[in-house]
């Protein structure tokens, strides 16, 4: 989502970086810089809610700035860092241990470890990439061998 927002244009993705207040003034008294960031945030908002299922809608519908969504989101999906955190150690300890079992398909366990790996990486942590090949490879079967 955040590439989406984006690619439609940086402002957008300012607009929830960067809390807006709503001015209290009426819209003749709008300087054109508050009538573009006002402009920002309202896309903003109108993207994240087309992306949304009713039921989630229906969750941030009372937000007024795009950050607001954006948190209220993240909070929902991710979790708080008090989450994050044990989730983070939990997916490590299974990368540190990673194994392929000899009955276990290597396609599904390449998948399998791709995920893991994508999942560490969106908690904020990454692992180089060409570690983690050997990583994936030493946890490979002695059946194997040949493969590596």
């Amino acid at each position: 989502m955040k590439f989406y927002i984006r690619a439609q244009g940086r402002h957008l993705w300012d607009a929830i970086e960067n809390d807006y207040t709503l001015p209290n003034k009426s819209l003749k008294e709008y300087t054109a810089e508050e009538i573009k960031i006002e402009l920002s945030n309202d896309q903003a908002v109108n993207h994240l809610f087309c992306a949304l299922s009713e039921n989630e809608f229906n969750r941030v519908s009372a937000c007024q700035t795009a950050k607001e969504v954006w948190e209220k989101l993240e909070v929902h999906y991710e979790g708080t860092q008090q989450v994050k955190n044990p989730k983070l150690r939990i997916l490590e300890e299974h990368y540190e241990t990673f194994r392929v079992e000899p009955h276990e398909d290597i396609a599904t366990a390449i998948t399998w470890f791709t995920k893991l790996l994508n999942e560490i990486k969106n908690l904020g942590k990454h692992y180089d990439q060409e570690n983690s090949v050997y990583k994936f490879l030493r946890g490979l079967p002695k059946e194997c061998d040949t493969k590596k």
